[in-house]
C-alpha cells in the first residue's frame, strides 16, 4: 500500500485526538479547530480524567498540556507510556515553557513532539497530520506482519479456528433461541413499547422543530421559503401533538400522572393562549372572543402545565371543527369565592373552583358521540372526517382535570356548535406572595446543583439506555455527544438538563461520572444476580446504544383531540 493510498484511506475514517488541558478556552480552540478538519475530537479538563478515559477508549493522538493542577503533563505522560495499552500513542506536548530542559524533559519521558504557546494554528494542524501518518505507517506495518504470521500458521492453528467455529455458531444457535423467546416475551409490553417508540420519535422530531424555529426568525428569507419553513414547523407540531398524545395516555395507564402545583399568573396564561389560537382562528375568518369575569384572581396556585394542555386542546378541537361563526373561552367564578376575605390569606389551604367554557358554531355530535367522547381512541364523524388525530384529546383532558379536582362536560346541538365545560380547583395567592417567591416558566426550571441532582433523581427521570450512553460519553470525553444527549431530555426535567449542560460546558466529566458511576454498578448487580439461561451471558441494558438525531427544544406540550 502506497504512502497516497494510506493517507486517503484515512481521510475516510475520522482519527481520534484526545485533548488535555485545564483551560476551557484552550479546549474549545483546538477542538473547533480541529473538528473542522474531520478528527474526531474528545477533550479532558484534568490528568486524571484523560487517564480513566485513554484506558477504556484509546485514542490516535494526544494533545498535552504541561502545567495543570494535581497531576502534570510530564506525570501523565510517564503513566501513558508505562502502560503496554497505551505505550504507542503519540503525544505531543503543548507548553508556554520554551526553554531547552524542559523540551528534553518532555521527549525523555516519551513525548513524539513539542509545541510552544501561542502556537500557529498550521503549525499545528502539520504536526499532528505527521504524527498520524506515522501511527497509520506504523499500524500498517503491524497489520501486515499480523497477516504473514496468521499465512504461516500450521494445521493445528487452522483446526483451532475450526473448533471455535463450531462453538460460535453453537453460541449464535442458543442466542437465536434465547431472542425468539424475548419476541415473545414482548408481546405482553404494549404500553411500554408505545412510550419507548415515542420518546425516540420525539428526539428527531424536535430537532426538526427547533431549527424550523431557527429558520423562522432569520429575516433574510424571502415570503415563499418562510412558508414551507412555517409548513415544516406546523406539520412537525402536529406529529409532536399526537406523540404526546400517546405518552401522556401511556403514563395515564400506568398510573404515572402527577399534580404539579406552583404559582403563576392566570392572566399572563390566558394572554399566551390569546397570542398563540388569535391568529389561526383569524386566518380561518372566525371571530374570536375571550371572556374575563371582572373577580378573576390574578394569580393563583394550581398545575398551569395541565391547565394549559386542557385548554389548547380543547381550543385546538374548536379551531379544527368550525368552519364559520366564532369560537368564544370564557373563564369566570363564584365572586363569594374569590373575593377580598379569599385573597387576603394566600396560605390558607382551601381551594376554589374556577370556570372554563370554551364555545363553538362548528361541528355538532350526536348524542351518541357526546356520550363516547372521553373514551380512548374515540372519535366523532367529523373527526373521521378529517382523519386527524387519535381520539385521545378529551380522555386525557378529563384524566388533567379531575387530577386538578374538577370536572368536564360536554354539550353539543345539532346546528348550533358544540359547548365544552369544565373547573378545576385552585388556590388563591397574594400579588406580593407571588413576587416573593416568582415561578419560573415550566421551559426553563432553575438548574440544580450537585447535590440536588442525585443518581436517585436522574435513574427516576431517564432511561437505563440512556444512562449508560451518558457515562460512555463522560469516559470519552465527547462533549458533543453528551450535548445531544442532553437534548434527549424531556422538557419537564429542564433543571436536569441545564445541570448537565454547565457540566458538559466546563468539561466537568467528572461530575457526570460521579451521578453516572452508582446507577450503573446497582443495575449490573441486579442483572448478575438474576437468573440466566445456560450458556448465555447477562444482557446489560444499554451496551449497544443507538444515537437518535438532536433535539434541539422542546415545545409546550400541547393535547390533540375531540
Amino acid at each position: 500500500m502506497t504512502l497516497d493510498s494510506i493517507q486517503t484511506t484515512s481521510k475516510a475514517v475520522a482519527e481520534d485526538i484526545l485533548i488535555i488541558d485545564d483551560l476551557p478556552d484552550n479546549l474549545r480552540v483546538l477542538s473547533t479547530t480541529l473538528s473542522r478538519r474531520g478528527y474526531g475530537v474528545r477533550c479532558a479538563k484534568s490528568g486524571s480524567m484523560a487517564l480513566m478515559g485513554i484506558q477504556s477508549f484509546p485514542p490516535d493522538l494526544i494533545l498535552l498540556d504541561i502545567r495543570m493542577p494535581e497531576m502534570d503533563g510530564y506525570e501523565v505522560c510517564r503513566q501513558i507510556k508505562a502502560n503496554p495499552l497505551t505505550q504507542d500513542i503519540a503525544v505531543i506536548f503543548l507548553s508556554a515553557l520554551d526553554d531547552v530542559p524542559d523540551k528534553v524533559k518532555a521527549f525523555q519521558v516519551g513525548g513524539a513532539d513539542y509545541i510552544t504557546k501561542p502556537f500557529e494554528t498550521e503549525e499545528v494542524l502539520a504536526r499532528v497530520q505527521h504524527q498520524l501518518l506515522i501511527r497509520r505507517l506504523q499500524k500498517q506495518l503491524t497489520e501486515q506482519n499480523l497477516q504473514l504470521l496468521q499465512e504461516a500458521g500450521d494445521r493445528q492453528q487452522v483446526e483451532e479456528t475450526l473448533r471455535q467455529e463450531i462453538s460460535q455458531r453453537i453460541l449464535m444457535e442458543a442466542a437465536l433461541q434465547d431472542a425468539k423467546e424475548v419476541a415473545e416475551a414482548a408481546n405482553y409490553a404494549k404500553n411500554e413499547f408505545l412510550a419507548r417508540m415515542s420518546h425516540e420519535l420525539r428526539t428527531p422530531l424536535n430537532a426538526v422543530l427547533g431549527f424550523a424555529q431557527i429558520l423562522s426568525a432569520d429575516r433574510s428569507l424571502t415570503a415563499e421559503t418562510q412558508q414551507y419553513v412555517d409548513t415544516i414547523y406546523q406539520n412537525g407540531q402536529h406529529l409532536l401533538n399526537q406523540l404526546n398524545n400517546i405518552l401522556t395516555f401511556t403514563s395515564a395507564e400506568t398510573q404515572k400522572l402527577t399534580l404539579n402545583e406552583d404559582s403563576f399568573h392566570l392572566g399572563q396564561l390566558l394572554e399566551n393562549l390569546e397570542a398563540t389560537w388569535s391568529p389561526p382562528i383569524k386566518a380561518k375568518q372566525l371571530k374570536w372572543v375571550l371572556e374575563c369575569a371582572p373577580h378573576l384572581p390574578h394569580s393563583i396556585r394550581s398545575d398551569e402545565s395541565k391547565l394549559r394542555q386542557v385548554l389548547t386542546s380543547v381550543l385546538e378541537n374548536a379551531v379544527k371543527f368550525t368552519d364559520q361563526g366564532q369560537i368564544i373561552l370564557r373563564v369566570f367564578v363564584n365572586p363569594a369565592d374569590w373575593g377580598l376575605e379569599a385573597a387576603a390569606d394566600h396560605s390558607s389551604p382551601t381551594a376554589y373552583p374556577i370556570y372554563f367554557e370554551v364555545e363553538d358554531t362548528g361541528l355538532s355530535m350526536a348524542p351518541h358521540e357526546i356520550e363516547t367522547s372521553f373514551e380512548v381512541f374515540s372519535q366523532t364523524q367529523g373527526g373521521h372526517k378529517l382523519e386527524q388525530g387519535l381520539g385521545l384529546g378529551l380522555s386525557i383532558s378529563r384524566q388533567f382535570v379531575r387530577l386538578m379536582g374538577g370536572d368536564i362536560t360536554v354539550e353539543s346541538q345539532r346546528g348550533q356548535g358544540t359547548l365544552i365545560k369544565f373547573y378545576i380547583q385552585a388556590f388563591p395567592v397574594l400579588e406580593g406572595a407571588l413576587a416573593a417567591t416568582p415561578s419560573l416558566p415550566p421551559q426553563t426550571p432553575e438548574p440544580l446543583d450537585g447535590e440536588v441532582l442525585t443518581p436517585e433523581t436522574l435513574q427516576g427521570e431517564m432511561s437505563t439506555d440512556w444512562v449508560y450512553r451518558l457515562h460512555h460519553a463522560a469516559i470519552r470525553g465527547f462533549d458533543h455527544s453528551i450535548l445531544q444527549l442532553i437534548q434527549e431530555i424531556p422538557v419537564s426535567q429542564g433543571a436536569i438538563a441545564k445541570t448537565l449542560t454547565r457540566w458538559n460546558h466546563n468539561f466537568q466529566f467528572e461530575k457526570i461520572l460521579a451521578l453516572t458511576q452508582p446507577i450503573i454498578e446497582s443495575i449490573e448487580s441486579i442483572v448478575r444476580a438474576a437468573p440466566q439461561y445456560p450458556g448465555k451471558e447477562p444482557q446489560y441494558p444499554g451496551k449497544e446504544p443507538q444515537y437518535p438525531g438532536k433535539e434541539h427544544q422542546y415545545p409546550d406540550k400541547e393535547i390533540e383531540e375531540r
